[in-house]
Parts: structure tokens; sequence; C-alpha cells
């Protein structure tokens, strides 16, 4: 699988008054360009290259097998752990989804994940806990 960043319908010339403006790059932004392409060069930002790794998606394919019983996928996460999965679901979607996936970290209500779970077979379920730290309300 390769991913493509397609930037084209950003910009005004291509979508009309309420697409952003070509400009030229000020310092700030030639310096923070420059940064993160040091950090590219020197492999700091790993995760850019996960497809790449086979070890990576072996493993990813190994958890799908073992969970694609499954009818519904709740992930609790909060902040980028939830933002993250989210950006990935909705870049990715597939027309025929083989499981309906639920994000769930929003929330630390527990009458919200009550009524949610009330909804759900839990037979039918599986839950997937992200957190960096692993101590964040929703999944401590």
């Amino acid at each position: 699988m390769q991913l493509v960043f397609d930037q084209s319908l950003l910009f005004e010339e291509n979508i009309g008054k309420n697409g952003l403006k070509k400009r030229t790059v000020n310092k700030e932004e030639l310096d923070a360009f420059q940064r993160v392409s040091t950090k590219l060069i020197e492999h700091e930002y790993e995760f850019i290259n996960i497809l790449k790794k086979k070890e990576i998606l072996d493993s990813a394919k190994i958890v799908f097998e073992k969970i694609k019983w499954a009818k519904n996928l709740v992930v609790l996460g909060i902040g980028g752990s939830d933002l993250g999965g989210r950006m990935l679901k909705q870049a990715l979607e597939a027309d025929q989804a083989p499981m309906n996936v639920i994000f769930a970290g929003e929330t630390t209500d527990p009458e919200e994940y009550r009524q949610l779970f009330k909804q759900l077979n839990p037979e039918e379920t599986v839950v997937d806990v992200i957190s960096k730290s692993g101590s964040t309300t929703e999944t401590a």
C-alpha cells in the first residue's frame, strides 16, 4: 500500500475563494520545514515509515486475523491517541469496512460509556485501548 498526499485541492486556484492562497514562505515557516526535514533524515519520525516495515505489517495482519470475527471495534484513547486513529480511519476508509469502528475517547463520562456498551453485543465487540502513558483517565 502506498499513501500519497495530494494537496492540490487546498489551494484557491483549484477550488475557488475558500482555498488557500499560494504565497512565499516566511523565515519562520522555512526554519520549521528545515527542522522537520532534518528530523526525517535522522529517523526521529519513524512512524512515517511504518507501512514500509514488514514486521509491523505482519503483526497488524496477525492481530486482524485474531479479531476479524468482531462486528464492532471500540477505540478508547484521548487527545492524540484518539485523533490519530480517527485521521487514519477517515483517510483509509474502505467502501466495505470489515467492522464498525467506534471512537469513544472524546469523553470520560461513565454514563456515556454505559450507554455505548448497552448498544453493543459484547460477543461481537473488541475494545482497543490506546494510551501513550497508560495513566490517562479513560484508559487507567
